[in-house]
């Protein structure tokens, strides 16, 4: 090792080659070690395909939106919060609890006036969509779910006509330990919502509860809203193979208004305005619902069966912004909607290969008792 001596003292100085090694030995070191570290995330598991499936295994365009992309820090209110996130699907809501939400998916959807269609919508895999086509939400808090699931494309032909696109929504799983939370949101223009939920498992009976408050006054004159929703899941298991779950749902609102459409001049001067025949003629609707469904499963040697069957009643009233001389501007109707299905899927090796088989059938009744009356 050479050295030098400086002219201005008598000290040597030699080189510093040899400690500047210390420290790029000890990040290696760390590297190394970070490097051994194996992180295994678990598998995302979707159904939209009616087979559960790893979703880098479907063979079709599927979206996951997680728990907190769903309620995280989010009014939960409509369910375009969590679905613009989606690509390929569109979704607009004015805030008009009257015609609720437009979604597109690919284009599907485009041409509805209002509400849904085109699209199939299901609840922990029970239809919400009817017979007829049409979808409505306000059965749905997303206070009460957990995960959605989105397909896209010509796979969504799998739930029958018309199905440009599938919005699958799950409640929370089973939790094993007892638990109960409540959640308050509030905000401008008279927002304010309440949840209570609570769960656990105790034995075989696992059940899960969620019921919220919503009212909101809207930014618009004539718009306000006031709902409350109930869901109840109850789960026994027989054995490890072998299940039965009733869940029940419902919705009342007492009123959502309508505050109608302007024109752009209108819009300019005031666009917290309603339009004035709807504030005339009271325009709003309003509506009970209930439901309840049981769903049954049996996994044996010879694959797995599932059944589900449920009952729907529907009491709506809208009042339109139509004067008699134009015609009759409340609608009233009773509905009844039944329906059921059954699966059977045989997941096993065939001739040395494997492969997945599955078949099922749906079936759905809709009678709407209607009247019309002028306002």
């Amino acid at each position: 090792m050479r050295s030098r001596r400086p002219s201005g003292g008598g000290v040597t100085h030699r080189s510093s080659r040899p400690v500047a090694v210390i420290p790029l030995v000890a990040i290696a070191i760390v590297l190394r070690a970070a490097a051994q570290e194996t992180v295994t995330a678990a598998p995302v598991v979707v159904t939209a395909t009616r087979l559960p499936q790893v979703l880098t295994d479907v063979p079709a365009a599927v979206s996951v939106v997680g728990p907190e992309d769903v309620r995280g820090a989010r009014r939960t209110v409509g369910l375009e919060e969590s679905l613009n996130q989606v690509p390929g699907v569109f979704a607009q809501n004015s805030d008009n609890f009257a015609q609720d939400a437009r979604i597109q998916i690919r284009g599907f959807g485009t041409r509805t006036a209002f509400g849904i269609r085109e699209i199939k919508v299901l609840l922990d895999g029970l239809p919400e969509t009817l017979p007829d086509g049409e979808t409505e939400l306000d059965e749905i808090d997303l206070g009460a779910i957990d995960h959605i699931e989105v397909l896209r494309g010509a796979g969504s032909s799998l739930y029958g006509n018309a199905a440009g696109g599938v919005i699958q929504l799950f409640t929370p799983s089973d939790s094993g330990t007892p638990w109960a939370g409540t959640r308050m949101t509030g905000g401008e223009f008279g927002l304010f919502k309440s949840e209570v939920a609570g769960g656990g498992s105790n034995g075989a009976l696992h059940s899960y509860v969620h019921a919220s408050y919503l009212q909101l006054g809207g930014f618009r004159d004539h718009s306000a809203v006031q709902r409350g929703d109930f869901l109840a899941r109850l789960r026994y298991e027989w054995t490890p193979d072998t299940d039965a779950t009733v869940m029940l749902t419902g919705v009342e609102t007492p009123y959502a208004q309508d505050p109608g459409g302007l024109t752009r001049a209108q819009a300019d001067a005031n666009p917290q305005q309603a339009r004035d025949l709807n504030q005339q003629l009271r325009a709003d609707e309003s509506v009970e619902q209930g439901r309840v469904a049981v769903v049954g499963r049996r996994r044996a040697d010879w694959g797995e069966l599932s059944a589900y069957g449920y009952a729907l009643y529907r009491d709506f009233d809208n009042r339109l912004p139509i004067t008699p001389a134009a015609g009759d501007g409340i609608v009233a109707f009773h509905r009844v909607s039944p329906g059921g299905g059954a699966r059977y899927l045989l997941d096993r090796p065939l001739f040395g290969l494997p492969q997945r088989f599955t078949l099922g059938v749906d079936l759905q009744h809709q009678d709407d008792n209607r009247r019309r009356f002028a306002n």
